[in-house]
C-alpha cells in the first residue's frame, strides 16, 4: 500500500515587492519503535530527491514570472512583473507509539528539528531568489523591442533560479544532504 502524505500547513503572501509566495508543508508516515525501524521507514516514505537519491526531508520550488508588455513611443516596458513562487516542504512524521525504545521520543524530536532547519536553509534560498530577481524585474530599463523586454525578464527568472539552486545544491555537498549537521538517529 502506498504511503500518503498530508498537508499541515498551506499558505499564500502577498509581498510588498509584489511578489507572490504559495508555501505548502507535507508530511508523510514513519513507524516503527526502535532507531533502524524508522529509518528504514523513512528511508522507504520518504520523498526522492530530484538527483536520485532517497531523502528525510525535501524542499521543491518553482519560480513563475508574470507581466505584461506596453510598447510606447518605440520603446518596450514590462509592466507589473510579479514572481510567484510556488514552494513545497516535505518533513517525516512519527507518532510515538507503545513500545518505543527507551530515549527514542527525544531522538526523533532532535532529528526532526534538525531534519526542519535543513529543509528552512533550502527555502531561505528560494525566498532570495524570489526577491533578488523581483528586486531586477523592477529595475530592467524599456527595451527597444518586446521581444527583447520578453527575454530580458525570462534571463532574469532563469539567472535568479540557477542561482538558488547552486546554493541549495552547494548547501547539500558541504552538509553531506545534513548528516554533517547531525540528522540522524543512534541505533
Amino acid at each position: 500500500m502506498p504511503a500518503c502524505t498530508a498537508t499541515l500547513l498551506s499558505v499564500t503572501l502577498a509581498c510588498a515587492n509584489g511578489s507572490l509566495i504559495r508555501e505548502s508543508v507535507e508530511y508523510y508516515p514513519v513507524r516503527g519503535k526502535t532507531a533502524t525501524e524508522l529509518t528504514a521507514s523513512m528511508a522507504s516514505n520518504g520523498p526522492r530527491h530530484p538527483r536520485g537519491r532517497n531523502a528525510w526531508g525535501l524542499t521543491e520550488w518553482e519560480l513563475r514570472l508574470h507581466y505584461q508588455l506596453e510598447q510606447v513611443d518605440g520603446q518596450c516596458h514590462l509592466r507589473a512583473p510579479r514572481l510567484e513562487l510556488a514552494l513545497r516542504i516535505v518533513l517525516p512524521q512519527w507518532r510515538a507509539t507503545a513500545g518505543a525504545a527507551p530515549g527514542l521520543r527525544q531522538q526523533w524530536q532532535q532529528a526532526q528539528r534538525q531534519i526542519i532547519a535543513h529543509e528552512l536553509e533550502h527555502r531561505r534560498h528560494a525566498h532570495l531568489a524570489t526577491a533578488d530577481a523581483q528586486r531586477q524585474l523592477l529595475q530592467l530599463p524599456p527595451a527597444p523591442s518586446c521581444a527583447l523586454a520578453d527575454r530580458q525578464a525570462q534571463v532574469v527568472l532563469r539567472t535568479a533560479s540557477q542561482q538558488a539552486r547552486r546554493a541549495s545544491l552547494q548547501f547539500d555537498l558541504d552538509s553531506d544532504y545534513g548528516a554533517r549537521s547531525g540528522i540522524g538517529l543512534q541505533p
